[in-house]
């Protein structure tokens, strides 16, 4: 009796460990996706219009997408925001409507001021975008995307201000003075989906 038990549950377990596989198998082959999503668009401010690049890669799965982006945002500051990017689409058409929310670290790549009379750096700041979208899909994986959203970025200017102490020429960076950034801004990006 125990050698029929223990074959039975070996060929249970043969059994159940092919099945798994196999739904493991056709569950990764099948539902994740790579994709790569690089975009261009104008950003609108207070101040003017400005352009801002991206590129996001990351993985679909049904109607979700999550990945990782990199742009240049050179609306009054240049800076390089790093961020995660999640997506969903609204429908189950091929062509449909997506959501999108974007969330990181807004990194300053600004030139040293030479004609002021201070010393200035930058710190790293927020940046944010979330907004609404649509996918034409040319094939299976290529399609043109097209969005408009609302986005912030944020970044601290440090000023380093010489006060001069006798006798001439020594001075010393007494004053300073420390500005925050917040630019609030609408943002209209096409870009293409592979």
């Amino acid at each position: 009796m125990k050698v029929i038990t223990i074959l039975c549950f070996m060929l249970f377990c043969s059994r159940w460990s092919y099945g798994q596989s196999r739904m493991l198998k056709n569950f990764t082959a099948k539902s994740f996706r790579f994709h790569s999503i690089n975009m261009a668009g104008i950003i609108k401010g207070e101040k003017s219009s400005y352009i801002q690049l991206q590129t996001i890669n990351g993985v679909a799965f049904n109607k979700w997408f999550a990945g990782a982006g990199m742009g240049l945002d050179y609306y009054t500051f240049r800076t390089i925001p790093l961020f995660l990017d999640v997506r969903r689409t609204i429908t189950n058409k091929q062509n449909a409507p997506f959501l999108y929310v974007d969330g990181g670290i807004n990194f300053p790549w600004i030139h040293k001021k030479t004609d002021t009379w201070y010393k200035s750096n930058f710190s790293n700041g927020w940046y944010y975008d979330m907004g609404v979208g649509y996918t034409i899909y040319i094939n299976k994986r290529n399609g043109l995307l097209l969005s408009a959203g609302y986005t912030l970025k944020t970044t601290i200017e440090n000023q380093y201000y010489p006060i001069a102490i006798d006798p001439y020429p020594y001075t010393s960076d007494a004053g300073t003075s420390r500005l925050h950034y917040e630019f609030k801004r609408i943002s209209i990006k096409a870009g293409w989906q592979f």
